[in-house]
């Protein structure tokens, strides 16, 4: 951990979605004295982009999880790199309102608990899902409908729902 960021090797789990949240940006910077940098920290520097986020990079550089980070926290405490701070935007309270209406519809009370625990596996609020997070929440309570008919009529009225969001 660095400043309450999670760095941890990256497995495809909530950690990992808080890696996907996380942005950085250089410095401007200029450190006095003669600083030293392997070759891992000047790859990892040069691959930091505002609109990249750390999971992305991480990718990128393909680096190994434990060198990765230790490479990122020296940047981080060089003050060479700092975090951007992104808006993060929700779908609106309208749109669950449709996922639970169709998900009752389809599996009674059921449909409720489906949509708690997906928040939950997601780590977010039940209330506040991120729209970057909209697929994942709906795959992963598609995931839990028992019945593949009901699967594909829940992912059918859904992704009718989520054309309708963008626009």
């Amino acid at each position: 951990f660095i400043s309450g960021l999670c760095l941890t090797p990256f497995r495809r789990d909530w950690k990992m979605k808080r890696l996907e949240d996380l942005y950085f940006r250089k410095t401007d910077f200029t450190p006095s004295g003669n600083m030293v940098f392997d070759q891992n920290m000047l790859t990892l520097l040069l691959a930091i982009d505002p609109n990249k986020s750390i999971l992305d990079i991480a990718k990128e550089v393909k680096l190994d999880a434990a060198v990765f980070k230790e490479c990122f926290v020296k940047l981080h405490k060089l003050k060479l790199i700092e975090k951007v701070e992104k808006q993060v935007e929700f779908v609106n309270g309208q749109f669950l309102s449709n996922v639970r209406h169709n998900l009752v519809q389809l599996l009674g009370p059921l449909g409720e608990v489906l949509m708690d625990d997906a928040a939950e596996q997601l780590n977010v609020a039940e209330d506040k899902i991120p729209k970057d997070l909209v697929a994942d929440y709906l795959m992963a309570i598609a995931n839990e409908i028992p019945s593949d008919k009901q699967r594909r009529e829940f992912q059918k009225n859904m992704l009718d729902k989520i054309k309708a969001m963008e626009k």
